[in-house]
């Protein structure tokens, strides 16, 4: 019962450090494109809301 909290938790905790990897990545390539869009900059900020 233990065991499988724990390994479930590591999962969720990899997990996240995988999609705040990936939100970096978009960010960055957003950033590239042109940060003076608006609409990848309202893009950028609803993926932040949605990980946060």
């Amino acid at each position: 019962m233990l065991r499988v909290r724990t390994r479930s938790r590591n999962l969720w905790r990899n997990t996240m450090l995988a999609t705040r990897r990936t939100q970096l990545r978009i960010s960055r390539a957003m950033r590239l494109l042109g940060s003076h869009n608006s609409s990848s900059r309202r893009l950028s900020k609803a993926m932040a809301v949605m990980t946060s």
